[in-house]
């Protein structure tokens, strides 16, 4: 059969050949889909779901007792760590409820959990995945703890020495605590201290374990005096003096009291005198004084002395004893004669103290106030003190280093010192201690006078008797020559017509 256009027109047979051809394709497509599906679904099937863990719970025994809180009790299998947790002050161990922290292990079913505190085995269980179990578990503290403090220590004054000691315990050391032999402490096994007196100090650290046994252990420090400070000795190329070929200034100084004023006490006398008796026999030098340095408040310190000998300089390093401009780092003295139990306290105040005048020669850029108590100022050789002077103020005082001067204020007026600029500090030695000025000198040169430029002022003619004419310049105004001489003129022309 066609169309009327002369196609050829399906007929039933042929549709009916179709379908079955398209019924065949669908039919190999999910045979097809159903080979490549089966792997997956195979494995599906064959899948499970992982094993849960197993976790624990209970309570913890030392030597019989509840153990202390925060021991760590920690979960291992075929030595390795799977999790660990610290008891609660009842000796407890985690705890049964859903929100209570337990310990949890991921192992093998019929493997062995063990469960150790420090260096000891407290039990074990075997494993069952998804087991959730209470245990039971006990040591035994074989002691108490091993300590070492270390090797003994030689320092000076104020200098920091460190600690480094070392504890262990079997079960687990719980602290660790210092005493440094001059009635302060510190804990951690290691820590640092600085000794402010000289002398021969024991230091003791102790451990203590978990159940509270103590070992203790110690070491010797050996704290010496600090390296002498240099003493300034009076030379002319210490004192800001001009350049003149000698040591006498050929031109006025501004401040001739920056050069020290002779005292055979400012130069340490007799430096080497204590070494006569070197063949001796060994016998120890006492120290030149034993005493304490206390921090009395931001501005203040309080040195305690408890004995000093006669002719031994002593030097101490202060706290920080600090004002706006001016702070002391470091105060000394030297005795005419033995002392004992006295103190002194040195202070930097905000202000000029009431009981002292102004200073009119200098311009203070702050005071330091040292006040001696169970001493007379006989007793003191010379003092000694080590200044720190803010640059911004001694520049708005309208000066350089070099033109500072400290003052002491005795017997009713200011006495200029011995003033040695370091380079960094001021070094100052002074017969007694007092209140003192640290000030700017007030450089006194001659006021530049301005030299009167001269003016241009008409010279007089001056009139002489005599027959000789005085030779005199005479100033006169721009065209009086020509005037004059127009005058002449006419003066002689006048005179001509005349005669004529």
């Amino acid at each position: 059969m066609t169309w009327t256009d002369g196609r050829p027109r399906d007929t039933d047979a042929d549709r009916s050949g179709d379908a079955h051809d398209w019924g065949r394709q669908l039919r190999v497509c999910a045979l097809v889909v159903l080979l490549i599906a089966s792997p997956a679904v195979a494995s599906m099937a064959v899948a499970a779901p992982p094993a849960p863990p197993a976790t624990y719970y209970g309570s913890v025994t030392v030597d019989g007792e509840a153990a202390p809180a925060n021991l760590t009790v920690t979960a291992v299998v075929d030595g390795e760590v799977e999790d660990s947790l610290q008891t609660a002050a009842d000796g407890s161990l985690g705890g049964p409820g859903s929100f209570d922290e337990k310990l949890t292990v991921n192992a093998s079913d019929g493997d062995t959990v063990v469960f150790e505190v420090g260096d000891k085995t407290a039990g074990n269980v075997t494993y069952e995945s998804g087991d959730d179990r209470k245990v039971e578990l006990s040591v035994t503290d074989s002691g108490p703890p091993a300590v070492e403090a270390g090797a003994d220590v030689t320092a000076r004054v104020g200098e920091s020495v460190q600690f480094d000691g070392t504890a262990s315990d079997d079960l687990a050391v719980d602290s660790t605590s210092w005493a440094f032999g001059d009635g302060t402490t510190a804990t951690g096994e290691s820590a640092s201290h600085a000794y402010s007196s000289a002398g021969t100090y024991t230091v003791t650290v102790t451990a203590t374990d978990v159940v509270g046994k103590q070992a203790a252990d110690t070491l010797t420090v050996t704290v010496e005096e600090p390296t002498p400070t240099p003493t300034p000795t009076p030379t002319p190329t210490e004192t800001p003096t001009t350049p003149t070929p000698t040591e006498t200034p050929t031109t006025p100084t501004p401040t001739p009291t920056l050069t020290p004023t002779p005292n055979a006490t400012e130069t340490p006398g007799g430096g080497g005198g204590g070494g006569g008796g070197g063949g001796g026999g060994g016998n120890p030098v006492p120290p030149a004084a034993v005493y304490d340095v206390a921090d009395t408040g931001p501005r203040s310190a309080t040195v305690s002395v408890e004995s000093a000998l006669a002719d031994r300089s002593v030097s101490m390093v202060l706290p920080r004893v600090a004002g706006d401009n001016v702070s002391a780092s470091e105060v000394g003295f030297s005795l005419s004669e033995d002392d004992a139990a006295f103190e002194f306290r040195v202070s930097v105040p905000a202000d000029r103290p009431d009981a002292v005048s102004d200073l009119s020669s200098a311009e203070p850029v702050g005071f330091v106030r040292v006040e001696p108590e169970g001493i007379t100022d006989e007793k003191i050789e010379r003092g000694t003190f080590r200044l720190d002077v803010s640059r911004q103020a001694v520049n708005a005082a309208g000066g350089s280093p070099a033109d500072v001067t400290v003052y002491r204020y005795h017997d009713g007026e200011w006495q200029p010192l011995d003033t040695r600029f370091t380079g960094a500090s001021y070094v100052v030695q002074s017969p007694g201690f007092s209140v003192f000025a640290v000030a700017v000198q007030q450089t006194d040169s001659p006021t530049a006078t301005p030299t009167p430029t001269p003016t241009a002022t008409p010279t007089q003619t001056t009139a002489t008797d005599g027959d000789t004419p005085t030779e005199t310049t005479t100033t006169t105004s721009p065209g009086f020559e020509a005037l004059a001489a127009l005058l002449a003129l006419l003066s002689a022309a006048l005179l001509l017509r005349r005669r004529r």
